[in-house]
């Protein structure tokens, strides 16, 4: 009896409990399978993680995305970097020394304006100076005044000046001759030749085969004096290289002595 009581008392829990909220419960569970709370909270743990452990897991997609946006990171800090190494070196060389910045951070155009030279010259500098401008007056030494024959000009220069050389077929042979050169435009003497290795008009030589090249004479103040395209003429020294240079026919400017022979 006392039994019977107690079912009953618990199936009336069950059926109050089902009334509200709470009708799954564990407690309203255990007492409809008519076992002990913590039996049954035992058992279907057991059973929930037996049956968590045959589901396959949940592994999430690669994000592939991930080490790109990480590589252009890590560009992007390492172009950062440079650039303000690249800045902070131009600062502290330009306090120092302008010209040397500008000879390091310029390109060829601004380069060229920058060029500022040394006139110191010698009296055999003069002489030959003299000697090419005369060209620009009645040219009574009858120099080569022909077109395209701007190594023609200055041989004749310098054959009245007094040189003893052996005269080549065109403006870049006479590079081989005038080494050692130098492409350091600020250290040019009054008198040396300035050369490019290719002409303004593409022209070839007929005996080497090798792109004719050009060549003038710096006589101070900035100012070449060459055989240009309508005679002998004087121009800029920064308008000779952007003719005959990288930006213009693309050769590259060095000067040296005519026939390797200092003034």
């Amino acid at each position: 009896m006392n039994r019977m009581r107690a079912h009953t008392g618990d199936v009336g829990r069950v059926m109050k409990l089902e009334e509200g909220r709470h009708r799954t419960s564990p407690e309203s569970e255990a007492i409809r399978s008519r076992q002990p709370l913590e039996t049954y909270r035992r058992a279907t743990w057991s059973s929930r993680n037996a049956e968590r452990a045959r589901r396959p897991k949940d592994r999430r997609p690669r994000r592939a995305w991930r080490p790109i946006v990480l590589i252009v990171f890590a560009i992007g800090i390492f172009i950062g970097i440079s650039a303000a190494v690249t800045y902070g070196v131009h600062s502290v060389i330009t306090a120092v020394s302008p010209e040397v910045a500008g000879a390091l951070f310029a390109d060829d155009e601004s380069r060229s304006e920058r060029i500022v030279v040394r006139d110191v010259p010698s009296d055999a500098a003069n002489e030959v100076i003299a000697i090419a401008e005369s060209a620009l007056k009645d040219n009574p030494y009858g120099l080569n005044e022909t077109h395209g024959q701007c190594l023609g000009f200055v041989d004749d220069v310098f054959g009245i000046y007094g040189q003893e050389f052996r005269r080549v077929c065109c403006a870049t042979s006479a590079m081989k001759m005038a080494e050692p050169m130098n492409t350091d435009l600020t250290e040019i003497p009054i008198g040396a030749c300035i050369f490019s290795d290719r002409s303004a008009t593409s022209t070839m030589c007929d005996t080497c085969g090798k792109d004719a090249g050009h060549v003038g004479i710096y006589k101070g103040d900035g100012e070449v004096i060459h055989n240009g395209l309508t005679g002998p003429e004087i121009i800029d020294i920064n308008e000779f290289v952007r003719t005959w240079g990288s930006a213009g026919a693309g050769g590259t400017i060095a000067w040296g002595w005519h026939a390797g022979l200092p003034l």
